[in-house]
């Protein structure tokens, strides 16, 4: 029985992607106010949703010159990416991030990423709710 050979584009590209969940409040411009009331909140929060994106591999064949090599798992990279927000769920986001919006909180994940030794391509943050997000990446 024959295998095919395995297609050795040099172009060929794997993403794979994780996502993960933060509750957060964030400091406003403005107190926010119910109906026109004095005082008011300087905070209010939202959920985010988090995707990370990461170059990965198909996993190639073993030969008798070359092991098998398999590439980073999704599994590995949902546990890695939820370690990355842990600090920020739950929290007010300018506590970490850059004016508490979710283009700072996006640019707080890739860094993460990267210092947990993985390439992200990009971040998205989504505010479902909202149909509103944003990405960030270099």
């Amino acid at each position: 029985m024959s295998l095919k050979k395995e297609n050795k584009n040099k172009n060929e590209k794997v993403i794979i992607w994780a996502e993960a969940t933060v509750e957060a409040c964030h400091v406003v411009s403005h107190p926010i106010t119910i109906h026109g009331t004095e005082g008011g909140y300087p905070f209010h929060g939202h959920s985010y949703w988090v995707k990370g994106y990461v170059e990965s591999a198909i996993p190639k064949f073993t030969t008798e010159e070359a092991p098998r090599l398999d590439p980073p798992s999704i599994e590995k990279l949902q546990k890695d990416l939820k370690e990355a927000v842990e600090e920020v769920d739950h929290t007010c986001l300018n506590m970490y991030v850059r004016c508490g919006t979710m283009e700072g909180l996006a640019k707080y994940v890739f860094e993460k990423l990267l210092a947990m030794k993985w390439n992200p391509i990009k971040i998205q943050i989504e505010r479902k709710s909202l149909g509103v997000g944003a990405e960030y990446s270099r």
